[in-house]
């Protein structure tokens, strides 16, 4: 979207909004498939306070666990439960939002391929469960109205202004954890700096609490 509505975040050519520039693939295809998880089955537990979610194992083989992710919406940001991925068949989680909640196991696998690895994830199995009392799912709004950050995209650091919260956590685009910072915000910006000179170029996700914001390093 970045791409194709541009006008003034970078240089551009005289194909600028045109059909054609936007021909960059079907993203619903993937080259390396990876079989996901199936049987996703889903129960309330504690007086309706958490969320349990049992599947039946992936047969992808060589496989290095699962990802769960959570959303209020079906169509909201999905946000990675886990940093690290698990290779059980079962997850509870112990701090779902109120009301309705969705969720999505995916595989994950080291894919190798002639141009090299990288971390590869099946697509997310769907499942949901309403009824929950948890954390209120509208709390996140009055801080995502005012947390942004820039520049984006971003060649050496990134500046993020944000509500109070005590960390800061940045995720590749396939949801891997890759920098956590302690949040020491300027008492009259609220804003932090965060150095990304050690990240390598692409899109990037960074999770403030309930909140998720996306940058691209370039």
């Amino acid at each position: 979207m970045i791409t194709q509505n541009n006008a003034d975040i970078y240089s551009y050519n005289y194909a600028a909004n045109a059909i054609h520039i936007a021909l960059m693939g079907d993203p619903t295809l993937r080259l390396h498939y990876i079989e996901p998880p199936t049987n996703v089955i889903i129960t309330a537990q504690s007086n309706n306070t958490k969320v349990n979610l049992h599947w039946t194992a992936s047969n992808e083989t060589g496989k290095l666990g699962y990802y769960i992710y959570s959303s209020n919406t079906p169509l909201g940001n999905y946000q990675l439960l886990n940093s690290t991925p698990i290779s059980d068949t079962v997850f509870t989680d112990e701090l779902p939002y109120e009301g309705d909640n969705y969720y999505q196991v995916k595989t994950l696998k080291l894919t190798t391929s002639a141009s090299g690895s990288y971390f590869n994830t099946s697509v997310g199995t769907p499942i949901s469960i309403s009824g929950i009392t948890g954390k209120t799912s509208g709390i996140e709004n009055p801080i995502s109205q005012s947390t942004f950050v820039y520049p984006n995209p971003a060649h050496h650091s990134i500046k993020i202004h944000s509500g109070n919260c005590p960390t800061i956590e940045l995720f590749n685009c396939i949801g891997i954890l890759v920098k956590s910072v302690k949040q020491s915000t300027d008492n009259t910006l609220n804003s932090q700096n965060i150095n990304i000179d050690e990240l390598s170029n692409g899109l990037y996700f960074i999770k403030i609490g309930s909140v998720i914001r996306s940058f691209v390093k370039e």
